[in-house]
């Protein structure tokens, strides 16, 4: 957990912008946490035909790997071997790993969330979930071999992964439009919005 710091708002020059709203990671979290608690995570498809469930409440943050637009998620999920992954692991095993997702606004104003890749480094099983130990170096290969095809899938087709964000369009009575999503090296979050007339119109283009 990063101690709080100030939000860094001057990415984004203030004539390009009406409002800005500074969402902390460790509040993002939070909620993750509870929607976690409702079992929202019971059921996660990470790559076509592969279903993973979630184990701990997945958190997110941003480093010195990740781009303005990007973060990082963590996830401890469980999965159910098949086929002749059995001879080496048992049923069910844990995994952590770290995911790169980029947040991309569109020209609508609707916020997505797209999963770039999965960070091989990240990613790590433990040698309790390997039956013959004299194997578990080759069964990180098939491992990492796993996550090799599976960022290229994702690569050639982003829309598999992508996942619209919910986010506030009105503040009162005066409708909103997101313009942009940055996010610092400190763990804040920041959405500019524009303002937004009964046409829907913006108010600084006219």
């Amino acid at each position: 957990n990063l101690p709080y710091s100030m939000p860094g708002v001057v990415l984004v020059e203030e004539k390009k912008y009406d409002a800005a709203v500074t969402l902390n990671q460790r509040f993002v979290n939070r909620i993750l946490s509870l929607d976690f608690q409702r079992g929202y995570y019971n059921s996660v498809e990470v790559q076509k035909g592969m279903l993973v469930r979630l184990t701990r409440a997945p958190e997110i943050l941003t480093d010195d790997r990740t781009r303005e637009d990007e973060v990082i998620m963590k996830i401890r999920a469980a999965y159910d071997v098949s086929g002749f992954q059995k001879w080496f692991l048992k049923k069910t095993i844990e995994f952590d790993a770290e995911i790169l997702v980029r947040i991309a606004v569109g020209a609508d104003g609707q916020p997505q969330a797209i999963v770039s890749r999965v960070l091989p480094e990240s990613v790590k099983v433990g040698n309790e979930y390997i039956r013959k130990k004299l194997f578990s170096g080759l069964i990180r290969k098939i491992i990492k071999g796993k996550i090799k095809k599976a960022n290229k899938y994702l690569a050639k087709n982003p829309d598999e992964q992508t996942y619209s964000i919910p986010v506030m369009d009105s503040v009162g009575s005066i409708p909103l439009k997101l313009r942009n999503f940055l996010a610092d090296s400190s763990g804040n979050f920041m959405l500019y919005f524009d303002f937004l007339l009964s046409d829907g119109k913006n108010r600084r283009n006219l």
